[in-house]
């Protein structure tokens, strides 16, 4: 079986709806990388997205958080880190860890190199979570939403809501997009 099969089931196993993936945003990334430089197709992981099943949401909410706020977070908070990029990878270093090294050479020549990815990334991260206030309505982007919101009698102007591509993303970036995942749980 799969691993993403077997945490699919595991999921159902104990009665859960949402899966919380750990992939950040070096990973989101490297996934793009390799899917370009592979396949030749614009592709990386989803931020948010159901199975086929329709029974399971699986989230990625560390999508706007790079990897090294992630181990600086741990480090400070006592947390185990697991040095490799997949725990159940136990071979060498292979093509991830290829790309992973590129860009950090390339980021060192490029200091914004992770916010322009992430600028690229955006339209490829799949559903993400950002629904109707006022009904059950979906969309893919927040201005999509924030549109539609405005047709309904009762709407009324958010907060600033962060705009990502206007600065480098930050651990509390990472957390917003988790909060807007859990508040858009159905």
């Amino acid at each position: 079986m799969k691993k993403r099969e077997t945490l699919y089931s595991a999921a159902r196993r104990e009665g859960y709806n949402v899966l919380a993936l750990a992939q950040h945003l070096d990973d989101m990334a490297e996934s793009m990388l390799m899917s370009q430089f592979h396949n030749g197709i614009l592709r990386t992981m989803k931020a948010c997205y159901e199975i086929k099943a329709n029974d399971l949401r699986v989230i990625r909410p560390f999508t706007y958080v790079r990897e090294f706020q992630t181990n600086d977070f741990s480090r400070k908070a006592m947390l185990p880190i697991i040095d490799e990029n997949c725990p159940a990878c136990f071979e060498g270093p292979k093509e991830r860890y290829r790309i992973k090294t590129l860009l950090a050479q390339q980021e060192h020549q490029i200091p914004t190199l992770m916010q322009n990815l992430l600028r690229a990334m955006k339209p490829l991260l799949g559903n993400e979570p950002f629904g109707c206030r006022y009904c059950e309505k979906r969309f893919r982007f927040d201005v999509n939403q924030t549109e539609h919101e405005r047709t309904h009698k009762e709407y009324t102007p958010r907060c600033a809501t962060p705009n990502y591509s206007a600065a480098a993303p930050t651990a509390h970036a990472g957390v917003a997009g988790a909060a807007r995942a859990a508040a858009a749980a159905p």
